[in-house]
């Protein structure tokens, strides 16, 4: 199947229609290209949210910041030279800024990967912030609790199936207005 094939076949099945007011990646991402594309993600909220102010901005963007990271160290960790195809699509509408990504997993992590997601879906405002707490104490990852902790903000996550890959899709959804 050809490139452009291929990924078409892929935004059908995250139903993604790529529009003007989007950014939307496709391809490898490791470390190199994530700080690049992060670069684009800054552009894109400046011009999109330039009429909010710039705490509410640095919260949408650190958001963005955390989920291609993690997809980018995620594949850089486990896939080595033969890094998979990732996603990210970033849009505002509607006083709304939709981030989502899609990254390949491997079978093995799939299940530790939603017991962590589950556990932080779980998890009361007290008890995240005491797992904020502990992560920032113990030099460990600050961005799923983060995300989680965001205030008017919708965090969804799942596993899909194509192709025998599978693949996890988070998709966060933050009202800007009331970030």
């Amino acid at each position: 199947m050809g490139a452009l094939a291929s990924i078409d076949q892929k935004k059908k099945l995250f139903q993604l229609p790529l529009k003007e007011d989007e950014l939307e990646y496709w391809g490898p991402l490791n470390h190199t290209f994530c700080n690049s594309f992060l670069t684009m993600g800054n552009n894109f909220f400046e011009k999109y949210l330039e009429e909010m102010d710039i705490k509410t901005v640095k919260t949408i963007f650190t958001a963005f910041v955390e989920l291609v990271q993690n997809a980018s160290e995620y594949n850089e960790a486990h896939f080595q030279a033969n890094i998979p195809q990732t996603l990210v699509n970033v849009k505002v509408m509607n006083d709304h800024v939709f981030i989502r990504t899609a990254n390949q997993i491997l079978k093995e992590d799939v299940k530790e990967l939603k017991d962590r997601l589950e556990r932080l879906e779980n998890l009361s405002s007290d008890e995240l912030a005491a797992d904020y707490k502990d992560a920032l104490i113990n030099n460990k990852s600050l961005g799923l609790i983060m995300i989680q902790r965001m205030k008017n903000a919708d965090f969804e996550w799942a596993f899909q199936e194509n192709e025998d890959q599978i693949w996890l899709t988070i998709e966060l959804k933050i009202q800007y207005g009331k970030a």
